[in-house]
């Protein structure tokens, strides 16, 4: 009896370490997602967004129990594509080890010449809003989506103020 007993034991711990073990890889697998948008500056200029992009998620980063780690893919903007540098230029993407910017690169056969730049951030993982931070030749500007008026953008930079802890700037 103390054996039928013990093993019951044995295989409900066992279970229950497999299910959360398997809701713990479903939650962090990675999300991957296509959306367009009119992005829209300070200064009233309106520009299209294509994000074809998969968010990446890792348990336990800084203190949180689940973070968005970084995104891969595409993003273009204003007709210019854009990719994940890592992606392009360090393919077991071990730079990402320690966190850092989200950010997409036009790229160039010498990385010295990285001049086309986005910096990206996002309201949540679903993207429900975005900011990207422009870098080129002609200098930087910053954009707000989905925003097609000076009002809405002004909406979403008072949020990312207002509601800081909702917003993913960079990656962890």
């Amino acid at each position: 009896m103390k054996k039928k007993k013990a093993l019951i034991i044995v295989v409900s711990v066992f279970a229950v370490l497999l299910i959360v073990l398997g809701a713990g890889l479903y939650i962090a697998r990675p999300k991957h997602i296509y959306a367009e948008y009119t992005v829209c500056s300070a200064e009233g200029e309106t520009k299209e967004v294509i994000l074809d992009v998969t968010v990446h998620k890792r348990w336990f980063v800084k203190k949180k129990l689940l973070a968005v780690w970084k995104l891969t893919g595409t993003v273009t903007f204003d007709g210019t594509e854009y990719v994940d540098p890592y992606g392009v230029y360090n393919k077991n993407r071990e730079l990402w080890k320690e966190g850092g910017p989200i950010e997409f690169v036009v790229p160039t056969l010498n990385l010295i010449e990285l001049r086309q730049r986005i910096n990206f951030h996002m309201k949540n993982e679903d993207l429900e809003a975005i900011w990207i931070h422009v870098s080129d030749d002609s200098g930087q500007e910053s954009y707000f989506g989905p925003a097609d008026t000076v009002e809405k953008q002004k909406e979403i930079s008072d949020d990312i103020v207002n509601n800081w802890e909702s917003w993913i700037i960079g990656g962890y």
